[in-house]
């Protein structure tokens, strides 16, 4: 036990999709998982460069966003993980590949983590499944249907011949 405040936490950044139709939000999960032994609210920053092939220091930034930790939110105790989930505005992006840095500071501490994403009018819309037919069967569970019943049916068969 300590009597000095002592703010360290780890900031990881998980899109929730990597490709966005123009004008959508880019929704950006903050896992926040508080090593230090103080409660912490980090606020974070999202800068947006244009062209993810290129976003070094030349890379044009195309907007720059500051998220207050959410104030219906609790903190993230000491010893704990926390979850916020932010939603950036793409509206006026073009077309195209971009690269996200998201930085997370409380205080005098700060975590960096990054990614790259698109806008794209071929990406799925919010609450779609990429790659999903307009409420089609998942193949996949239909598939695990199929042979659940072929199972069921054959022990059926098996044991009526018993």
């Amino acid at each position: 036990v300590t009597d000095k405040e002592e703010i360290a936490f780890t900031a990881q950044v998980i899109p929730v999709v990597f490709d966005v139709r123009p004008g959508d939000p880019l929704g950006i999960k903050l896992l926040y998982r508080n090593q230090g032994n103080v409660q912490i609210r980090p606020q974070a920053r999202v800068v947006v460069k244009q062209d993810a092939e290129i976003a070094g220091a030349d890379a044009r930034v195309v907007g720059e966003t500051i998220f207050p930790y959410p104030a219906g939110t609790a903190p993230v105790k000491p010893r704990e993980e926390g979850t916020v989930t932010v939603q950036w505005p793409t509206y006026g992006l073009a077309e195209g590949k971009y690269f996200a840095e998201v930085t997370a500071s409380e205080g005098a501490v700060e975590q960096t983590d990054d990614f790259a994403f698109s806008v794209s009018a071929k990406a799925a819309a919010p609450g779609e499944r990429a790659g999903a037919s307009g409420g089609g069967v998942n193949p996949a569970l239909l598939a695990g249907v199929i042979v659940a019943a072929a199972v069921i049916g054959g022990a059926l068969i098996m044991r009526r011949r018993a």
